[in-house]
């Protein structure tokens, strides 16, 4: 999560964590448009694709 910036640790909160709808985090987050939220959430999870696929790698490896 360190890789992520502010603004995407905060949509990956509020969308999984709070379980809230793009339109709820666009609405909290003071966003322009809902794709802003789903742009928010998509590039974050981008990011942390890669370190997710070593760590899955690792737990199987046991």
């Amino acid at each position: 999560m360190d890789r992520l910036t502010l603004r995407q640790k905060e949509a990956v909160y509020l969308r999984f964590y709070e379980s809230l709808s793009y339109d709820e985090i666009a609405e909290i987050m003071q966003l322009k448009a809902v794709k802003y939220a789903r742009t928010l959430v998509y590039r974050a999870l981008t990011e942390l694709k890669p370190l997710l696929a070593g760590a899955e790698t690792l737990l199987y490896s046991r």
